[in-house]
Parts: structure tokens; C-alpha cells; sequence
């Protein structure tokens, strides 16, 4: 009896885990098509709840490199430095975080530059030392 009671809650942690998971990657979805059209103060500001909900309750931090993209491409390039550190203090391989960083950074902080170069040349050794191009930005 008390093993069924276990599994039976395990089954409704495990559902509920994957319905959140599911609302976080439809929220990271939405937050990062309203990218396209950064020009318009509400969709900035749909885009940044979207991806502040897909943060909520998710360990991964693609969300928190998507939202740091939305603040540099609107103009914060502080927040989204400082945002794509913490990331890349948390993650050290996410290959994504140091791009954007390097995008971010954009030569500000020489000793930075070098280390997004050999950071991104360690998780990626076939790319080119620098990062790929940015994204063309908005507004």
C-alpha cells in the first residue's frame, strides 16, 4: 500500500514537473519571436515577461541569455553584461552565453574580449577564435 502511495505521488511530481517545463519552453518561445520587433516599447516589454516566466522555475539559462539579448539590443548593455557573466559563472560551457557575451562586450573590455575568444575557441575548437557575427540590433 505504501508503495503505490509513493509512486502515486511520484506521478503527479513528475507530471507537474513536465507541465512547467512545458509553460517555461512556450514562454522562452514567445519571449524570443517578439525579438523580431523590438522597436515597439510593449512587445520589449512582452518579450522581457515572457523570458522572465521561462526563468521562473527552470535550472536551464537559456532563458537568462535571451533576456540579456533583449536588454543589449534595446540599449541596456550593462544589465545584459551583467546578466551573460553571471550565466557563464554558472554554466562555464554554455557556448551561447560566451557569444553573447562577446557580443555584448563588442571590444569595451580588452581582457574580456580575450577570455570570451579562448572560452569560446575551448567549446568550439573548429569555429574561428572570434565569435560569430551579432545580430543585427533594434530600435
Amino acid at each position: 500500500m505504501l508503495a503505490r502511495v509513493a509512486v502515486a505521488v511520484v506521478s503527479v511530481l513528475v507530471a507537474g514537473w513536465l507541465v512547467v517545463m512545458e509553460r517555461d519552453a512556450r514562454l522562452y518561445e514567445r519571449g524570443i519571436e517578439a525579438g523580431g520587433s523590438l522597436d515597439d516599447p510593449r512587445t520589449v516589454a512582452q518579450a522581457e515577461s515572457d523570458l522572465e516566466g521561462a526563468r521562473l522555475l527552470s535550472p536551464d539559462r537559456t532563458a537568462d541569455v535571451g533576456l540579456a539579448m533583449t536588454w543589449w539590443i534595446t540599449g541596456r548593455a550593462a544589465e545584459a553584461r551583467g546578466l551573460l557573466e553571471d550565466v557563464v559563472r554558472a554554466e562555464p560551457d554554455n557556448l551561447s552565453a560566451w557569444t553573447a557575451l562577446g557580443w555584448v562586450n563588442d571590444g569595451a573590455d580588452a581582457g574580456l574580449e580575450r577570455r570570451v575568444r579562448a572560452e569560446v575557441r575551448r567549446l568550439d575548437p573548429l569555429s574561428a577564435s572570434r565569435p560569430p557575427p551579432p545580430p543585427p540590433r533594434g530600435g
